[in-house]
């Protein structure tokens, strides 16, 4: 019964997605529109004017639809260069002071939308290009969580990354002008993934003065041809709603031209986006998938009592509970800094280093994060004072050793990663740390050393105890005592992936522990020590990040003789592998079989993320010989399949390839 009720539920959703696009109309809540164009610095004024004014008014009705937007940012470049009471000759500025002013004014809220409102492509030197004059706008989308900005790699910043990776996150283009660029985006990146566009017959040229007729162009053939660019729930109404669009070169009241391309949206088919993509578990409840939006740097932040956990938690926006499925309840928030967003989930786990070894863990294998810290408090045995911070090269683990007439002590040390360690030593050459404390700088200043602790199992509060004494001969160049920080770098050791830290602020000097504790020394350590991890996130190199997704994205999406083991294996078949046979003839009715199963019996079943991975890359390709061969039903499934289980590892780059596919192939099933 268990079985049969499992493969009725996906049975459904095959169905569901086979009938969706007839069933549905486009829907502009949570719809991410793309509007692009530029312009020839010499064009009219009033006429440019024009066509800001309607990029102000297309913004506003959309956001009080529900829309999200993807948009460009940087500079402003002027029709009239240094005259600021020219117009620009971009559109990203105009669409991005819109949002703000339906926030300021109320028409919308943040909490209105599942993602950030605006999601964005930076550059190394975005930061840079920020105009003086929207410099305040840019800190308040930034501090708000209102955008959501992806980084290219240094040496990769060239148009055509960037145009990919903005119409990868965009639903529907809306182009207002341009030339080559918006040529490229609309033809390459959007009409030939199936997603619609929509073009706008303004001539105002391009700010390159480039391309094939742009826009326009563009324009003229959505008119002669609509079905190339949309998919119209009524064919027979595609001509008269595209020849709505007329600007009359500016002559037409702009809300009338807003108002065409709202009625056209609405009457598009539904395209197969990703919040779209709900499959079902086995007990048929929706799938909790993870947002669109959350491909974000991520940071795990652990803490061993409540007065550290607030001090980090005071640098999160918006944090909202995340329960573990092992039971742990973890906050989730965002940290803007120096133009980068960083997801980051912070955790009272309690003290102890067998506790911090059990959840780091448990953390990393679920939540996959970049970077995991350990942000507390600490004892000071040499060189320190009260609410100075340590940042460990090195934890020692002082319990271990053998226990004869003499304790023999066998020293268990765990390293701190590299790249955070140089960054923590150049944070704490510099003052600027201090800026983030949350009450006023104290007199004298907190220094910050980078050097090694120790950590046991117990609380060391008094200079005279054998256990100081036994630090002191020992391990001569700890300055601070801990209980969490070995166990962490044990569980980072065993997933080198992650880059893990520990940053301690000090609380007491050992002797007179408790008088200290009660005159508020944990909260002004914990206080410091947050505002010194946060700085070293702030500014750690993300380059490290972009190699590391990049490597993903690069990768073959190949299969080997391990996948169609692993595979078979959860199966519960056994089947030889022939190496003369071709993988396809020895593989069982995938299909048949994952009706019995569900994505996360899969990956509870693996005991590693490769092999995972493997799996995802193995259902893939089954998908794209469905798909060669027209079954689309078929291959609709295994993508589905794919993708589900995809965001159960939280792996947004394999996800959003295998969308690609999947977009495809539901294009292919919309009746001709």
């Amino acid at each position: 019964m268990f079985l049969d009720a499992i493969a009725a539920s996906l049975t459904s959703l095959l169905n569901y997605y086979t009938q969706y696009n007839t069933l549905v109309r486009m829907d502009i809540k949570q719809l991410r529109v793309h509007i692009a164009g530029s312009a020839d610095p010499n064009t009219d004024h009033d006429l440019l004017r024009y066509a800001h004014d309607l990029a102000a008014e297309l913004v506003r009705n959309l956001i009080v639809e529900g829309a999200m937007f993807v948009t460009g940012i940087g500079k402003e470049p002027l029709s009239i260069e240094n005259d600021c009471n020219s117009p620009s000759i971009i559109f990203d500025w105009t669409i991005l002071s819109t949002i703000h002013d339906c926030l300021q004014q109320g028409l919308v809220s943040t909490s209105d939308f599942p993602e950030p409102l605006i999601y964005t492509v930076g550059k190394s030197k975005t930061e840079q290009q920020i105009p003086e004059h929207r410099r305040n706008l840019w800190e308040s989308f930034l501090d708000n969580n209102v955008i959501e900005i992806n980084y290219l790699k240094p040496g990769r910043a060239s148009g055509g990354a960037y145009r990919e990776l903005q119409a990868s996150r965009g639903d529907i283009l809306i182009v207002i002008s341009g030339g080559e660029g918006v040529e490229a985006l609309a033809e390459d990146l959007y009409i030939e993934n199936g997603k619609p566009v929509i073009a706008l017959d303004l001539e105002i040229g391009s700010s390159c003065n480039d391309g094939s007729g742009g826009a326009p162009r563009l324009a003229k053939e959505m008119l002669a041809e609509p079905h190339r660019f949309i998919r119209i729930y009524d064919g027979s109404a595609a001509g008269s709603l595209v020849n709505r669009l007329t600007t009359r070169q500016g002559k037409r009241p702009i809300k009338e031209v807003v108002q065409a391309i709202l009625k056209l949206i609405k009457a598009l088919e539904p395209n197969p986006i990703r919040k779209q993509l709900e499959p079902f578990t086995n007990n048929n409840r929706k799938m909790n998938l993870r947002p669109q939006g959350q491909n974000l740097p991520r940071a795990i932040i652990l803490t061993a009592i409540p007065v550290e956990f607030e001090a980090v938690r005071a640098h999160l926006a918006d944090p909202q509970e995340e329960e573990h499925p092992q039971g742990m309840i973890y906050e989730r928030g965002k940290f803007n800094a120096s133009g980068k967003v960083w997801d980051v989930l912070i955790g009272d786990i309690g003290a102890g280093n067998l506790t911090a070894a059990m959840e780091a863990e448990r953390a990393i294998a679920h939540f996959n994060p970049l970077v995991i810290l350990f942000v507390g408090v600490a004892g000071g045995i040499k060189d320190v004072a009260l609410g100075d911070v340590v940042v460990a090269t090195k934890v020692y683990g002082y319990e271990s050793g053998k226990a004869e007439i003499e304790f023999k002590p066998r020293p268990d040390v765990g390293q701190s990663a590299y790249k955070l360690i140089q960054r923590a030593k150049a944070e704490a050459r510099k003052p600027d740390w201090l800026q983030r404390l949350t009450l006023p700088v104290p007199t004298p200043k907190p220094r910050v050393f980078v050097a090694p602790i120790a950590a046991g199992e117990k609380v060391v509060a008094d200079t005279s105890s054998s256990t100081y004494q036994f630090l002191k001969s020992n391990y001569g160049d700890a300055i601070a005592v801990e209980m969490e920080g070995r166990g962490l770098l044990q569980a980072a050791h065993a997933n080198p992936q992650v880059s893990a830290l520990i940053v301690r602020g000090i609380s007491d000097l050992i002797d007179g522990k408790s008088e200290a504790d009660a005159a508020g020394s944990q909260e002004i350590a914990a206080r410091n020590a947050s505002a010194f991890a946060f700085q070293v996130l702030a500014n750690f190199n993300l380059d490290n990040i972009s190699g590391r997704i990049t490597a993903k994205k690069d990768a073959e999406h190949t299969w080997s003789r391990e996948a169609i083991t692993q595979v078979n294996s959860h199966f519960k078949q056994q089947e030889s592998y022939n190496n003369s046979s071709s993988p396809e003839e020895n593989t069982p009715d995938i299909i048949e079989k994952l009706r019995t199963l569900t994505p996360e019996k899969i990956v509870s079943s693996l005991t590693t993320h490769q092999e995972v991975t493997s799996f995802i890359h193995f259902i893939w390709n089954e998908g794209e010989k469905r798909a060669k061969k027209s079954q689309f039903q078929e291959a609709t499934f295994l993508f589905e399949f794919a993708i589900a289980t995809c965001n159960i590892i939280d792996d947004p780059v394999l996800e959003l390839a295998i969308i690609k596919h999947l977009e495809f192939v539901q294009a292919k099933l919309q009746p001709s």
